[in-house]
């Protein structure tokens, strides 16, 4: 199965650097229901420079300071498949309470800490249900990045 996966500009730039190895979703969100094997591309925010896939800028990785798109960025969700540059494979998938998560395993999702990762989680998460305090069932997706 490939399916498209949203991440925010810092969780891409862990990607690239390879701290980021897993992300936990919501049990109930179709990505939450991922069956393997299964390959996911990474929508982030974009700007298409021109027609081809490689003609594509993308604020995680763009100097802000050095440009800016013209009429402003183009949000991840809308991003299509052949504009994305990162490619993963999902080689692990398990289902957990989300407060068990432990330090090593936040760091895997890009972060210093369990602290860390409850305040990126709450930022995330504020339906009832959904909140770190409600601790929900979550799916570990483990990934590795796939090289052009």
């Amino acid at each position: 199965m490939n399916r498209g996966i949203l991440f925010s500009a810092p969780m891409v730039r862990a990607i690239l650097a390879g701290t980021k190895t897993e992300t936990r979703r919501l049990a109930t969100s179709p990505l939450g229901k991922l069956t393997l094997p299964a390959e996911l591309w990474v929508r982030e925010t974009w700007y298409p420079t021109g027609p081809a896939p490689g003609d594509t800028a993308f604020r995680a990785t763009s100097d802000p300071e050095a440009w800016e798109p013209p009429d402003g960025w183009k949000p991840s969700l809308f991003m299509p498949e052949f504009r994305s540059r990162i490619r993963l494979k999902v080689t692990s998938n398990f289902v957990e309470n989300l407060r068990a998560i432990e330090d090593e395993q936040a760091r895997r999702e890009g972060v210093a800490d369990r602290e860390a990762y409850r305040e990126l989680w709450d930022t995330l998460h504020q339906k009832p249900g959904t909140r770190w305090a409600d601790d929900p069932i979550v799916t570990v997706l483990q990934f590795e990045r796939i090289q052009p």
